[in-house]
Protein backbone atom coordinates (compact mmCIF):
# COMPACT_ATOMS: atom_id res chain seq x y z
CA UNK A 1 0.00 0.00 0.00
CA UNK A 2 2.70 2.54 0.89
CA UNK A 3 4.27 2.08 -2.53
CA UNK A 4 1.27 3.82 -4.13
CA UNK A 5 -0.36 5.67 -1.23
CA UNK A 6 0.66 7.51 1.90
CA UNK A 7 -2.05 5.75 3.94
CA UNK A 8 -4.17 8.89 4.11
CA UNK A 9 -4.81 9.66 0.46
CA UNK A 10 -7.61 7.37 -0.76
CA UNK A 11 -6.39 4.54 -2.93
CA UNK A 12 -8.63 2.02 -4.69
CA UNK A 13 -11.60 2.15 -2.32
CA UNK A 14 -11.89 5.91 -2.25
CA UNK A 15 -11.36 5.80 1.51
CA UNK A 16 -8.17 6.42 3.46
CA UNK A 17 -6.45 3.21 4.48
CA UNK A 18 -5.93 4.35 8.05
CA UNK A 19 -8.75 6.17 9.72
CA UNK A 20 -10.71 6.26 12.90
CA UNK A 21 -13.13 3.30 12.92
CA UNK A 22 -16.71 3.96 11.82
CA UNK A 23 -19.16 4.52 14.62
CA UNK A 24 -16.86 6.56 16.84
CA UNK A 25 -18.95 9.51 17.94
CA UNK A 26 -18.05 12.87 19.35
CA UNK A 27 -14.87 13.26 17.32
CA UNK A 28 -14.27 16.37 15.25
CA UNK A 29 -13.11 16.07 11.62
CA UNK A 30 -9.80 17.64 12.69
CA UNK A 31 -9.31 15.07 15.45
CA UNK A 32 -10.25 12.27 13.07
CA UNK A 33 -7.70 13.51 10.54
CA UNK A 34 -5.01 13.75 13.23
CA UNK A 35 -5.72 10.24 14.51
CA UNK A 36 -5.78 8.85 10.96
CA UNK A 37 -2.40 10.45 10.26
CA UNK A 38 -1.02 9.00 13.49
CA UNK A 39 -2.16 5.51 12.47
CA UNK A 40 -0.75 5.86 8.96
CA UNK A 41 2.58 7.15 10.27
CA UNK A 42 2.92 4.24 12.69
CA UNK A 43 2.17 1.77 9.91
CA UNK A 44 4.72 3.47 7.64
CA UNK A 45 7.40 3.21 10.30
CA UNK A 46 6.76 -0.53 10.49
CA UNK A 47 6.74 -1.05 6.71
CA UNK A 48 9.26 1.49 5.40
CA UNK A 49 11.85 -1.01 4.15
CA UNK A 50 9.24 -3.27 2.56
CA UNK A 51 7.77 -0.34 0.64
CA UNK A 52 11.16 0.85 -0.60
CA UNK A 53 12.01 -2.67 -1.80
CA UNK A 54 8.63 -3.57 -3.27
CA UNK A 55 9.07 -5.01 -6.77
CA UNK A 56 6.48 -2.69 -8.34
CA UNK A 57 8.23 0.46 -7.12
CA UNK A 58 10.11 2.25 -9.86
CA UNK A 59 12.33 5.31 -9.43
CA UNK A 60 10.27 7.61 -7.26
CA UNK A 61 10.29 6.88 -3.57
CA UNK A 62 7.25 5.03 -2.30
CA UNK A 63 4.38 7.42 -1.55
CA UNK A 64 4.70 6.69 2.15
CA UNK A 65 8.13 8.32 2.14
CA UNK A 66 6.30 11.63 2.56
CA UNK A 67 6.10 10.69 6.26
CA UNK A 68 9.90 10.93 6.31
CA UNK A 69 9.90 14.24 4.45
CA UNK A 70 11.46 12.67 1.35
CA UNK A 71 10.42 14.43 -1.85
CA UNK A 72 10.55 13.50 -5.52
CA UNK A 73 10.13 16.79 -7.34
CA UNK A 74 12.89 15.96 -9.82
CA UNK A 75 11.00 12.87 -10.93
CA UNK A 76 7.47 14.23 -10.82
CA UNK A 77 8.17 17.63 -12.40
CA UNK A 78 11.48 17.30 -14.26
CA UNK A 79 11.56 13.73 -15.61
CA UNK A 80 12.96 13.60 -19.15
CA UNK A 81 9.96 11.89 -20.68
CA UNK A 82 7.32 14.06 -19.08
CA UNK A 83 8.12 17.76 -19.34
CA UNK A 84 7.59 18.77 -22.94
CA UNK A 85 10.29 19.57 -25.44
CA UNK A 86 12.99 20.92 -23.16
CA UNK A 87 13.92 21.66 -19.56
CA UNK A 88 14.74 24.81 -17.77
CA UNK A 89 18.05 23.68 -16.28
CA UNK A 90 17.64 26.04 -13.34
CA UNK A 91 14.33 24.31 -12.48
CA UNK A 92 15.97 20.89 -12.74
CA UNK A 93 18.82 21.97 -10.47
CA UNK A 94 16.40 23.48 -7.94
CA UNK A 95 14.28 20.30 -7.86
CA UNK A 96 17.41 18.16 -7.56
CA UNK A 97 18.79 20.30 -4.71
CA UNK A 98 15.45 20.13 -2.87
CA UNK A 99 15.19 16.35 -3.23
CA UNK A 100 18.77 15.76 -2.10
CA UNK A 101 18.29 18.11 0.86
CA UNK A 102 15.16 16.19 1.88
CA UNK A 103 17.05 12.88 1.88
CA UNK A 104 19.95 14.40 3.83
CA UNK A 105 17.54 15.87 6.39
CA UNK A 106 15.89 12.47 6.84
CA UNK A 107 19.30 10.85 7.31
CA UNK A 108 20.33 13.47 9.84
CA UNK A 109 17.07 13.56 11.84
CA UNK A 110 16.32 9.81 11.85
CA UNK A 111 19.63 8.00 11.36
CA UNK A 112 18.34 4.61 12.51
CA UNK A 113 15.43 4.62 10.03
CA UNK A 114 17.73 5.94 7.29
CA UNK A 115 20.26 3.17 7.96
CA UNK A 116 17.48 0.62 7.47
CA UNK A 117 17.05 1.79 3.86
CA UNK A 118 20.57 3.14 3.19
CA UNK A 119 21.06 1.19 -0.05
CA UNK A 120 17.66 2.34 -1.33
CA UNK A 121 18.45 5.97 -0.51
CA UNK A 122 21.83 5.67 -2.24
CA UNK A 123 20.13 4.30 -5.35
CA UNK A 124 17.52 7.05 -5.27
CA UNK A 125 20.25 9.70 -5.07
CA UNK A 126 22.10 8.05 -7.98
CA UNK A 127 18.89 8.11 -10.01
CA UNK A 128 18.39 11.79 -9.23
CA UNK A 129 21.95 12.52 -10.34
CA UNK A 130 21.23 10.68 -13.60
CA UNK A 131 18.08 12.72 -14.22
CA UNK A 132 20.03 15.93 -13.66
CA UNK A 133 22.79 14.72 -15.97
CA UNK A 134 20.28 13.88 -18.71
CA UNK A 135 18.75 17.32 -18.44
CA UNK A 136 22.20 18.83 -18.86
CA UNK A 137 23.17 16.58 -21.79
CA UNK A 138 19.87 16.64 -23.68
CA UNK A 139 18.31 19.93 -22.62
CA UNK A 140 16.72 20.42 -26.02
CA UNK A 141 15.80 16.83 -26.94
CA UNK A 142 13.47 14.95 -24.63
CA UNK A 143 13.32 11.95 -26.99
CA UNK A 144 17.07 11.35 -26.68
CA UNK A 145 16.84 11.98 -22.94
CA UNK A 146 13.99 9.48 -22.64
CA UNK A 147 15.95 6.87 -24.60
CA UNK A 148 19.01 7.45 -22.43
CA UNK A 149 16.86 7.15 -19.30
CA UNK A 150 15.39 3.84 -20.50
CA UNK A 151 18.88 2.47 -21.20
CA UNK A 152 20.02 3.53 -17.73
CA UNK A 153 16.93 2.07 -16.09
CA UNK A 154 17.37 -1.30 -17.81
CA UNK A 155 21.02 -1.47 -16.68
CA UNK A 156 20.07 -0.40 -13.16
CA UNK A 157 17.40 -3.08 -12.83
CA UNK A 158 19.73 -5.79 -14.18
CA UNK A 159 22.17 -5.26 -11.29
Amino acid sequence: MFVHSDGITPLLTGQPSFRVPAGVTGITPEAEAAESAKLARAAWDAHRALAWRHPSRRLPPPRGARWDGITCTTWREQHPISVGEAWDLADVQEAFDDDVAAVEAFQRVTPRAAAEIADDLDQYLADLRMLRSLAEQFADDRVKAGDAWQDYDVRRRAQ
